[in-house]
C-alpha cells in the first residue's frame, strides 16, 4: 500500500464518496453503485494487500466499457444526464488508482463538481446547507493529504479560516457577477408528477387535499384578493366519458402549441394588477393564475380557455411575474369548442337526465335554471367530506339521489353535468382555491390541500364561474379546509406542523419557517438580472452593462485585498514564536561575557561557540557544554523538522530544561 495513503485518508474517501453519489441517488443509474461496490471491494483488498492494483490498461478497459454501457443507457435522457454519468463514473472508477496523490487531487475536484451538480437538482435550504457539507468533507481530505503533520484539532480550525475566508468572494460573485443565459437547457428528470392531474375521477382532489405538501407562493404589488376571489386556475376539463374528466383533444393540442411558444392574444380590459409566483416543482407545464391573467416576458403562455402554460415543464422552484385584468371578460368559444362543452355519453344516469328534462320544461331564464340546480344543493341534505361513500356505475345519479356526500369534484361534476343536460356549455376547472396569508411577510401560501375543482359556465356571451361547493360549504371558500373540515383535515398526518399551530411557540416557529424560506427562494433562487440591476441601482445608482462589469470588477479586486490583508496582517508586529523566545532568553544570559550573535550565524554555530568562550564554573562546564548542543539540536528540530503535535510540544519541553541547566 501506498505510504502517503493512511486508513483514515481512505475512510475519508470512502465518506466523500458515498455521501456525494448517495446524494445524488434519484439522478443516478443503479449499474453506477454496482460498478462502485466492486471498486471499493477491490480497493479495500488492495489496502489489506490480498488484491493486486490494476493495471494501466485494466484501468482503461474499465473506463471503456463502462462508459459504452452507460451511454447505451442513459443516453436517451439527454447530453447533462449523459454528462453527469460521465464524471460520477470516472469519479468512482478512480477507488481503482489511488497511487499518487495528483489521483486524490483529481477525486477531490470531480467529487466538487458534482456537488455543483447536486445544487441543480435540489433547491431547498437543508439541501444547500447538506451540499456546503459535502464540499467540506472534500477540502477535509485535501487537507489530511497536504497537513498530515498538524493535528486534526489544528487541520479543522485552519480549514474553518479558509471557509470563513472564502465568503465574502463567494457573496461577491453571487450579488454582483453578470447573470449570463445558460448554454443548454437542463432535461426533465424522472420523477414522479404531483399535484393536479389532466384526469380527475370524483376522488382524486379529495386525495390530493390530504397532503399538505408547498404547490407555490403568491405576493402581490399592491391588494390582496378576497379569500373568495382566490381562484387559481390550472386547467379545464371539457370531456366526460362517465367515470372521470378530462381534456379533449383540442385542448391538448393548444397546450402543444403553447409550448412551443404560441400565445392566445386577447385584448386585456381593467386595471392590472401585478403579482408574482414561486412554484414549486410539478413536473408540470400548467401555471395557476387568476382570472384573467397573462405572464410577463413571455415567461408562460395564455392559451383559449384562458390558462397559462410554461414552454417547459417546471422541475425545479421557478419564479413568475404574471398580470392580472380582472375586468376582462372570458368570451371566447368557437363551434368547436362550443360543441364539445354541451357533449355527454348518450346514456346513463337516468334519474338525474328525468329531474333535468322537467327542468328545462319549466318556464324560466337559464340563469332561473342555473339557481335551481344550485338550490338543490343548499335545500337537500348534501354534505362536505373528504371521505365521501363510494359511488355505483351511475355516479351522478349516486351522488344526487343517494349518497349525497361529496367533495369539490362530485358537486362541480354533477353541477356541469347537469348545465350540458339542459343545452348550456359548461366545463369543469380544477386549481387551487384560497390561500394563507402572512401578513408580516407579505405573501400568500398555498398547498396541496388547497386544491379545489369548481365549473364554468357560458352565459350571457361569457364565460362565468360558479362554484356549488360554495353553496354547501361556504366555510371551505371563505375560511378554507382546515375550518370547513376540522376533523379530517390532515387526518392522516397527526404531527404535521399545521396541525400543532395551536400551540403558540409551534406556530411561531412554523411562520418563521415559512418566512425564511420564501425570502430564500425570492432573494437566492430567484435571483435574477432584474433583481441584480434593482439592486446596484439601489446600492450605485444607474449602472448600465458594461458599467456593471467594471464594476464587479473593481469590487473584485478590492475584496481579494481585503482578504490578503486580513489574512497576513502586515501591520502587525512580528510574534516570535515559543522556540525564538528561549533562544533569546539564551543570548541574553551569554551577552555580557561572549558578545551578540552574529549576523548570519547559525543557532548551532552560535552554540558552539559558546562551549569555546563562555565562562562556566569548573564544575559544570561539561554539562553546560552538552546541553549547548542539545540546544542547538531541538531548536533546529523545531523550526525545520515535521513535527506531529505531540513531538513538538515534548521537544518544547526538552528546550526550557536545557535552558535551565545552562
Amino acid at each position: 500500500m501506498e505510504t502517503f495513503l493512511k486508513r483514515h485518508h481512505l475512510l475519508l474517501i470512502l465518506l466523500c464518496y458515498f455521501t456525494t453519489t448517495f446524494s445524488l441517488f434519484a439522478q443516478i443509474h443503479w449499474l453506477i453503485f454496482v460498478l462502485a461496490l466492486l471498486c471499493i471491494g477491490w480497493r479495500l483488498g488492495i489496502y489489506f494487500g490480498r488484491l493486486a492494483a490494476p493495471s494501466v490498461m485494466v484501468n482503461r478497459l474499465a473506463a471503456i466499457l463502462g462508459a459504452a454501457l452507460l451511454m447505451g443507457v442513459v443516453f436517451s435522457q439527454g447530453l447533462f444526464s449523459a454528462m453527469m454519468h460521465l464524471i460520477v463514473l470516472g469519479y468512482t472508477l478512480k477507488f481503482l488508482e489511488l497511487s499518487a496523490r495528483r489521483d486524490i487531487n483529481v477525486f477531490i475536484c470531480t467529487g466538487l463538481v458534482l456537488v455543483a451538480v447536486f445544487y441543480v437538482f435540489e433547491t431547498s435550504i437543508l439541501m444547500a446547507l447538506w451540499g456546503m457539507v459535502l464540499a467540506v468533507l472534500h477540502l477535509a481530505l485535501a487537507m489530511s493529504l497536504y497537513s498530515a503533520h498538524l493535528s486534526q484539532h489544528r487541520q479543522a480550525k485552519y480549514l474553518g479560516r479558509l471557509v470563513l475566508v472564502s465568503l465574502p468572494l463567494a457573496l461577491l460573485l453571487f450579488l454582483l457577477l453578470p447573470r449570463l443565459p445558460p448554454m443548454w437547457k437542463l432535461p426533465l428528470q424522472n420523477q414522479a408528477k404531483t399535484g393536479l392531474s389532466d384526469t380527475v375521477n370524483p376522488g382524486d382532489i379529495a386525495e390530493l387535499s390530504r397532503s399538505s405538501e408547498l404547490a407555490f407562493r403568491a405576493s402581490f404589488a399592491a391588494e390582496v384578493p378576497a379569500p373568495n376571489e382566490r381562484y387559481w386556475r390550472v386547467m379545464t376539463l371539457d370531456q366526460y366519458q362517465g367515470n372521470q374528466w378530462s381534456q379533449s383533444q383540442s385542448i391538448k393540442n393548444a397546450i402543444d402549441v403553447a409550448q412551443r411558444g404560441g400565445h392566445f392574444n386577447i385584448e386585456m380590459q381593467g386595471v392590472m394588477q401585478a403579482y408574482e409566483l414561486i412554484l414549486e416543482p410539478s413536473y408540470q407545464t400548467w401555471v395557476p393564475s387568476l382570472a384573467v391573467s397573462q405572464g410577463r416576458a413571455n415567461r408562460a403562455n395564455l392559451m383559449a380557455n384562458y390558462t397559462l402554460r410554461n414552454e417547459i415543464p417546471i422541475g425545479q422552484r421557478t419564479m413568475l411575474r404574471l398580470q392580472q385584468f380582472a375586468d376582462t371578460k372570458m368570451h371566447y368559444i368557437d363551434l368547436t369548442m362550443a360543441r364539445q362543452n354541451t357533449l355527454l355519453p348518450n346514456t346513463g344516469n337516468e334519474q338525474t337526465r328525468a329531474w333535468a328534462a322537467q327542468l328545462a320544461a319549466q318556464s324560466g331564464s337559464t340563469q332561473q335554471k342555473i339557481n335551481q340546480v344550485l338550490q338543490r344543493f343548499t335545500g337537500e341534505r348534501f354534505s362536505y367530506t373528504l371521505k365521501p361513500p363510494p359511488l355505483g356505475p351511475q355516479q351522478i345519479d349516486d351522488f344526487l339521489f343517494g349518497t349525497q356526500a361529496g367533495f369539490c369534484v362530485h358537486y362541480a361534476g354533477s353541477f356541469v353535468y347537469i348545465m350540458r343536460l339542459l343545452g348550456i356549455p359548461a366545463r369543469m376547472v380544477t386549481g387551487y382555491q384560497g390561500g394563507e396569508w402572512d401578513p408580516e411577510g407579505g405573501f400568500l401560501t398555498v398547498r396541496q390541500y388547497d386544491a379545489h375543482a369548481w365549473a364554468e359556465v357560458y352565459l350571457d356571451g361569457r364565460w362565468q364561474r360558479f362554484d356549488p361547493t360554495a353553496f354547501v360549504a361556504p366555510e371551505r371558500v371563505e375560511q378554507g379546509l382546515e375550518l370547513a373540515l376540522p376533523n379530517e383535515f390532515l387526518a392522516d398526518d397527526p404531527l404535521s406542523l399545521l396541525k400543532l399551530r395551536s400551540n403558540p411557540m409551534l406556530n411561531q416557529l412554523y411562520l418563521a419557517m415559512a418566512q425564511f424560506d420564501y425570502l430564500w427562494a425570492v432573494w437566492v433562487l430567484n435571483y435574477d438580472n432584474q433583481k441584480q440591476f434593482e439592486l446596484i441601482k439601489r446600492w450605485f445608482g444607474e449602472v448600465d452593462f458594461f458599467g456593471q462589469i467594471w464594476l464587479f470588477i473593481g469590487l473584485f479586486v478590492a475584496t481579494i485585498v481585503f482578504m490578503l490583508l486580513w489574512h497576513l496582517k502586515p501591520w502587525q508586529r512580528v510574534r516570535l514564536s515559543v522556540e525564538d523566545k528561549l533562544l533569546l532568553r539564551l543570548q541574553k544570559r551569554f551577552k555580557a561575557n561572549v558578545g551578540e550573535r552574529q549576523q548570519g550565524e547559525t543557532v548551532t554555530d552560535y552554540c558552539l561557540r559558546l562551549r569555546e568562550e563562555a565562562d562556566f564554573s569548573p564544575q559544570l562546564a561539561a554539562q553546560q557544554r552538552a546541553n549547548l548542543l542539545k540546544f542547538a539540536q531541538c531548536y533546529n528540530a523545531l523550526k525545520y523538522a515535521p513535527l506531529r503535535e505531540q513531538q513538538r510540544q515534548e521537544t518544547l519541553d526538552q528546550l526550557r530544561q536545557l535552558l535551565r541547566g545552562i
